[in-house]
């Protein structure tokens, strides 16, 4: 078949020669690095890192040829602890209303002195993030309240 504009068709036929500096097989080529050679490289030179602001010890490394993180669980527990140690868990038993609504709701309801952040996780769950422990303790005592007409469970 030729083709429409009078020129002559391509033929297929393997590169004979190579042209600046490529190379034929699959390695290394001008000094950047393949995937496959970064992940087989870092079995050998495995590094820790630590985190400035925690102490948490992070060893980076690979595990079945995928890079990984591994610590400690009672390093990120320890310090999510003191982290979340004023949050609770509100869960609706039906769709939660909006965030908006949620949040003057909860300024009717609850006398705060310190400020809430109040945080949405999916459908039927929001996070109550206090700043004192005294509003915390006033809110988690309740265990169950009633917000735009629908209950709200509280956990930890």
């Amino acid at each position: 078949m030729e083709p429409p504009d009078g020129a002559s068709p391509v033929e297929i036929q393997p590169q004979a020669t190579l042209h600046n500096g490529a190379s034929s097989s699959m390695g290394v080529t001008t000094g950047k690095q393949t995937f496959a050679t970064t992940v087989s490289t870092a079995n050998q030179t495995s590094k820790t890192v630590r985190h400035p602001r925690e102490s948490v010890f992070a060893k980076i490394t690979t595990h079945n040829g995928i890079p990984a993180v591994i610590f400690k669980a009672t390093d990120y527990y320890g310090i999510m602890a003191d982290e979340c140690k004023f949050t609770i868990v509100g869960s609706f038993l039906k769709t939660r209303p909006q965030i908006d609504r949620i949040s003057s709701s909860f300024k009717e309801l609850f006398a705060i002195r310190g400020s809430v952040k109040i945080g949405v996780y999916d459908n039927h769950n929001v996070f109550l993030d206090f700043t004192s422990e005294d509003n915390f303790n006033m809110d988690w005592y309740r265990r169950v309240t009633e917000m735009e007409g629908l209950q709200l469970w509280l956990k930890k």
